[in-house]
């Protein structure tokens, strides 16, 4: 696994950083209401918006505490948020990872209590009742199905993946992350085209 991790950290730490600033005004552009709904750290009690992380290329998880599917996914990102940690990986700088609990009634203090007590490292906040429909209307209601483990990317230019169901290890979750980043790179060195929209 730690060869896997490690091949072509060098070079994508580059485009990470690179792409990341092309794409950083496109980004602010054309997001949907999701992402500028506000969110409440449960950890920190700062709020925060998905589109505060214009540039960077976002795991989203939607998740409940009493799924265990939830947990087991959960765990595998933690793994890989650590392993990059622990290894000085540059690209951990350009990744967000943030678990969104679909239990509106849910208090920020208790999922802070949830994350502590699993030892989470993943950013976590609750889903408002306005939040959680309009994601529901973009991706169906899929998203608030929490034991099929659904999963979403927003890529570093503010367009988005489709769902994505099932519990993924740490070196598939860092594949499917490499690999939107360096779709939106691509993209972004490609012949200048009509202004790009959040797309799926």
């Amino acid at each position: 696994m730690q060869k896997t991790m490690r091949f072509g950290a060098v070079l994508l730490a580059v485009v990470l950083a690179v792409g990341g600033l092309v794409t950083l005004a496109n980004a602010q552009e054309d997001l949907p209401a999701w992402m500028t709904i506000e969110l409440v750290n449960a950890e920190t009690g700062e709020t925060f918006t998905l589109a505060d992380f214009a540039g960077k290329t976002i795991l989203v998880e939607p998740m409940a505490t009493w799924c265990s599917n939830c947990r087991r996914q959960i765990t595998e990102t933690t793994k890989l948020i650590r392993q990059l940690t622990e290894d000085e990986d540059e690209r951990l700088e350009n990744l967000v990872f943030i678990g969104l609990s679909i239990e509106t009634n849910l208090q920020p203090a208790d999922l802070k209590t949830y994350a502590e007590r699993n030892d989470f490292a993943l950013t976590f906040a609750v889903l408002s009742e306005d939040m959680l429909r309009a994601l529901v209307a973009e991706f169906g209601r899929g998203v608030a199905n929490p034991p099929s483990s659904p999963s979403f990317i927003i890529r570093a230019d503010g367009t988005f993946t489709e769902l994505i169901f099932g519990i993924e290890p740490v070196e598939d979750i860092l594949a499917k992350l490499e690999a939107e980043y360096m779709e939106v790179e691509a993209a972004a060195t490609a012949e200048p085209t009509a202004a790009a929209t959040p797309k799926k």
